[in-house]
C-alpha cells in the first residue's frame, strides 16, 4: 500500500483547518447575534413603548410579554447554546492543527494559544453575564465574541492560498487597510460600551442628539463600565448627558470609518482579484450605517438593532480581510 507524502498530508490538514475555521466563524456569528437578541429582549428593548414594556420596567425575561416569555426566545436560546458548544469543540481542534502545522510558525502557535484562552474566557464570562448589572461584564462578553469571530476568520484566511500584496510596495493601501481595521475595532468598542449600558435611546434624534451636537456635562461616573447600572423604582437609569456624549462620539467615529473604509473599497477596485472584497466592504459599510441611522429614526426596534449588530460584525470580517491582504504573515 502506498503512503501519503508529507506535502500531501500537510495540504490535507490545511484544508481541514480551513473548513473548521470557516464553520467556527459562521457559528460564532450566530452566537454573537443570538446573544444580542437574548440580552436586549430580556431588557425589553424591543417593546414598542420602550423603556416601559407592557406598562412595566423589569429586568427579567418573564416580564417581556403578557404571556411571560419573549416570543421565540426559547428557540434562540437553544440555538445559542448549541452553537457555542460546537464552537468550543471546533476551536480546540483548530488550535491543535494550528499548533502542529508545518512549517512551524510563531503566528500559528500564537493563534492556537489565543483560541484556547479566548474560548475559556468566554465560557466563564458567559455564565457571569446572566443577571449581571455590571456593564464591564457585558462588554467583555460582547467584545470577546467579536474577538473570537476575528480569530476564527483569521485562521480561515491563513488556511487559503490568496493573492496577497503583503510583499509589494503599497504604502497607501497598507495604511488605509490598517486605519480601517483600527477604526472598526474602536467603533465596536464604543458600540459595546453603549450597548452594555443600554444607552442608545438616550439620543432619540439624528444627526444631533436631542437638539444638542455635543451634550454637556460629561461625568465619567455615569458611563464607567466598572460601576453597576443604577436603578430606580421604575427601572434602570438610562439617560444622561454622558451617555449622549458617548452616542455622539460613536457617530463621529462612524463618519471617519465610512470615509476611510469607503476610500479603501474604491482603491481595491483597481487591484487584481480584489473586486469582491471591495464590494463586500462597501456593502458592510452601507448596511451598518443605514441600520444604525434607521434604528434611531424608527425608535430603536429590536430587529433593526440586531441588523446593525450583524452588519458591524460583517464589517469587521471585511476590514480584517483587507488588512490580511496587505499584512499577511
Amino acid at each position: 500500500m502506498g503512503t501519503i507524502s508529507e506535502p500531501a498530508e500537510q495540504a490535507r490538514r490545511q484544508r481541514l483547518l480551513g473548513r473548521m475555521a470557516l464553520a467556527s466563524a459562521l457559528l460564532v456569528f450566530v452566537v454573537v447575534v443570538s446573544s444580542a437578541y437574548l440580552r436586549l429582549s430580556n431588557a425589553e428593548l424591543g417593546c414598542s413603548d420602550w423603556p416601559l414594556c407592557y406598562g412595566s420596567m423589569k429586568t427579567d425575561a418573564t416580564a417581556a410579554s403578557p404571556g411571560g416569555t419573549v416570543p421565540g426566545q426559547t428557540v434562540v436560546r437553544l440555538t445559542h447554546r448549541l452553537a457555542a458548544m460546537i464552537v468550543s469543540i471546533l476551536n480546540l481542534l483548530i488550535a491543535y492543527l494550528a499548533w502542529t502545522r508545518q512549517p512551524a510558525r510563531v503566528s500559528n502557535r500564537v493563534l492556537a494559544i489565543a483560541l484556547i484562552a479566548l474560548t475559556a474566557f468566554l465560557s466563564l464570562i458567559g455564565r457571569a453575564t446572566t443577571g449581571s448589572h455590571l456593564p464591564a461584564i457585558t462588554m467583555g462578553n460582547l467584545l470577546g465574541g467579536l474577538a473570537m469571530l476575528a480569530l476564527t476568520w483569521w485562521a480561515w484566511l491563513g488556511s487559503r492560498t490568496l493573492t496577497s500584496d503583503a510583499n509589494r510596495s503599497q504604502p497607501a493601501l497598507s495604511l488605509l487597510s490598517m486605519s480601517a481595521l483600527v477604526l472598526v475595532v474602536l467603533q465596536l468598542m464604543l458600540g459595546a460600551w453603549l450597548s452594555s449600558r443600554y444607552a442608545g435611546p438616550s439620543c432619540m434624534t439624528f444627526p444631533d442628539c436631542n437638539g444638542a451636537w455635543w451634550p454637556q456635562p460629561f461625568r465619567w461616573a455615569e458611563v464607567n463600565p466598572f460601576l453597576a447600572l443604577q436603578y430606580r423604582e421604575d427601572g434602570p437609569v438610562l439617560t444622561s448627558t454622558a451617555m449622549q456624549t458617548l452616542n455622539m462620539l460613536h457617530r463621529v467615529v462612524a463618519l471617519l470609518l465610512a470615509a476611510v473604509a469607503g476610500a479603501l473599497s474604491v482603491a481595491l477596485l483597481s487591484r487584481p482579484n480584489a473586486r469582491r472584497l471591495s464590494a463586500a466592504l462597501l456593502l458592510a459599510i452601507l448596511l451598518a450605517a443605514s441600520a444604525g441611522i434607521g434604528t434611531v429614526l424608527l425608535g430603536f426596534p429590536l430587529w433593526l438593532i440586531l441588523a446593525h449588530d450583524a452588519a458591524a460584525a460583517l464589517l469587521l470580517l471585511a476590514s480584517l480581510s483587507a488588512y490580511y491582504r496587505f499584512h499577511a504573515p
